[in-house]
């Protein structure tokens, strides 16, 4: 039911819903793809979705890289009590 909605949501150049076998499955991306998404070329009342989900990309790759970060000190911080410990 959902993907029936999605394919009369998303429509072509011409007006018309696109289907499994068109142009949409080309754009689709890794899941941890989070480079911007292409805004060239694109029609006005599009152009302001693509911006903003450029901006949720970069708050969510700046979240990762937080998250990352956060596990690699804490990681740090645990292995120290460790190794003195152990020595």
């Amino acid at each position: 039911m959902a993907a029936d909605m999605t394919e009369y949501l998303v429509l072509d150049a011409d007006g018309e819903p696109l289907g499994a076998g068109d142009s949409f499955d080309e754009a689709v991306r890794g899941a941890r793809d989070l480079s911007p998404v292409p805004t060239s070329d694109l029609p006005s009342e599009v152009s302001p979705i693509a911006a903003a989900i450029n901006q949720l990309l970069a708050r969510l790759n700046a979240a990762f890289e937080a998250e990352r970060g956060f596990a690699a000190n804490a990681a740090h911080e645990l292995r120290t009590p460790l190794a003195g410990a152990m020595a």
